[in-house]
């Protein structure tokens, strides 16, 4: 008889937090572990951050965005996801424990080769099941994007430009998925200068 697989929990999860760490998730009490991010998949992730804080800050939503470390739970005790960035609905935008947080219209999933089916398949069925408003999986090594919206049964490609309301009546965020993706020279001292 094969043996059953230990289900963790989201504290079984936090004991094993370390400084430095790479990223560690659950999902229906399965444990993921991610390497390090690379530096493309940074610099694509604060280019978003940086669009939609131009874009929340007017709104008086810029309390809503979360663009560093916070564990996504929805209350409960086998999933435990730390998203590359995600909005959080106005109405719980002060909610002050993560554990607290239950409505998330916007998640944004920058993907490595090692993270890519997670992200594609089993993240995208968990966040429509927490009735996620939009998902988007950015891959910077394929240089694509694509979406996700609640009732969708996948994921579509977004050739042009990722558009997100905050709230219905807010004005439309829109970013070029090139922009995502350019490469940036950084200018310097000339050689021998």
């Amino acid at each position: 008889m094969p043996a059953r697989a230990h289900r963790l929990t989201v504290d079984d999860v936090r004991h094993m937090r370390v400084d430095e760490s790479p990223r560690i998730e659950l999902v229906d009490g399965e444990l993921f572990v991610s390497p390090t991010p690379s530096r493309r998949h940074e610099r694509v992730r604060m280019r978003l951050v940086v669009a939609l804080v131009h874009y929340l800050e007017p709104l008086g939503l810029i309390s809503s965005l979360v663009a560093g470390p916070g564990e996504l739970t929805w209350g409960t005790d086998d999933t435990y996801v730390e998203p590359d960035l995600w909005v959080i609905d106005r109405t719980e935008a002060d909610t002050s424990e993560w554990t607290d947080v239950r409505t998330v219209p916007l998640i944004v999933e920058v993907i490595s080769p090692s993270s890519r089916r997670r992200d594609r398949v089993i993240k995208r069925a968990l966040y429509q099941r927490h009735r996620v408003g939009t998902y988007w999986v950015l891959d910077p090594e394929r240089r694509t994007a694509s979406e996700s919206r609640l009732g969708d049964d996948t994921l579509q490609d977004v050739d042009a430009v990722l558009e997100w309301r905050a709230f219905e009546g807010a004005p439309l965020f829109s970013f070029p998925v090139a922009d995502l993706f350019r490469e940036t020279a950084v200018a310097g001292p000339e050689p021998g200068a």
